[in-house]
């Protein structure tokens, strides 16, 4: 834009929003037609580059434009069960990328024809179609219980050294999952240098062998069928499936 002191801008915008200024400046003094400086940004900076240029006396060449940005209150307490969006607001983990067209509503739009001219024409009056706001997605997770299992899987995993964990609490009378616990795990609110399998939900999404966790489910069977009594002491031996052996790894 005419008036805009270039290096001046760059230094600014460095500040604001914690941009390189050298890279910036880059792009301000190539041929591009269209720099952007920062997306996503919280108000508060867009009220700091406001006031800049007011000061400046800029009003062409630098526009801010409406945009939405996610906040997650709990940061890193359930993300992998909540998952995020990517800069164009579309979900691309967990429940945000399974029910993102319920999440994310519709745009509000006018529809109308015109000639050549650009006058409207009398047969298709203007149309003003309100947007839509997406809907609530309400989860079963119990915000208490879910932080109490994170909390204690962490220091599970520090007290056995372990790689990594995954803890899943469910109602017995309902089969509502209430709380789904992965460690380590990330926050949707900052996810530089995070890397791709943090943000994954393992608890449904990879692959274990059951091990003890099936001889509950086994005995309990065997009890209500009158297989085994209840002071009968019970060898869970290897559990064979179509000749494979499921090892006893949890």
């Amino acid at each position: 834009g005419e008036g805009i002191n270039k290096e001046d801008l760059a230094e600014t915008a460095s500040k604001i929003f914690d941009v390189n200024k050298q890279e910036l400046l880059n792009d301000l003094n190539s041929e591009k037609s269209v720099i952007t400086i920062a997306k996503k940004q919280e108000k508060e900076k867009i009220e700091q580059l406001k006031k800049y240029l007011e000061e400046k006396n800029i009003v062409q060449g630098i526009n801010i434009d409406k945009d939405t940005k996610r906040f997650y209150p709990y940061n890193d307490v359930a993300s992998n069960v909540i998952g995020f969006l990517g800069t164009d607001n579309v979900g691309l983990e967990g429940i945000e990328k399974k029910l993102d067209s319920v999440l994310k509503g519709k745009e509000g739009r006018i529809v109308s024809q015109s000639d050549v001219n650009r006058n409207f024409t009398k047969e298709s009056p203007e149309q003003l179609i309100q947007a839509e706001d997406g809907k609530n997605i309400y989860l079963t997770l119990d915000i208490k219980l879910q932080s109490n299992v994170e909390k204690y899987l962490k220091q599970a995993i520090i007290d056995t050294n372990a790689r990594d964990g995954i803890a899943v609490v469910m109602s017995t009378k309902t089969g509502e999952v209430l709380a789904m616990a992965n460690a380590p795990s990330y926050n949707p609110n900052n996810r530089v240098g995070v890397k791709s399998e943090l943000m994954r939900n393992r608890a449904i999404t990879d692959t274990f062998e059951p091990g003890s966790t099936v001889k509950p489910f086994v005995v309990l069977t065997a009890l209500q069928r009158g297989v085994v009594r209840r002071d009968e002491i019970i060898n869970t031996g290897p559990l064979i499936l179509n000749g494979h052996e499921v090892k006893d790894v949890a």
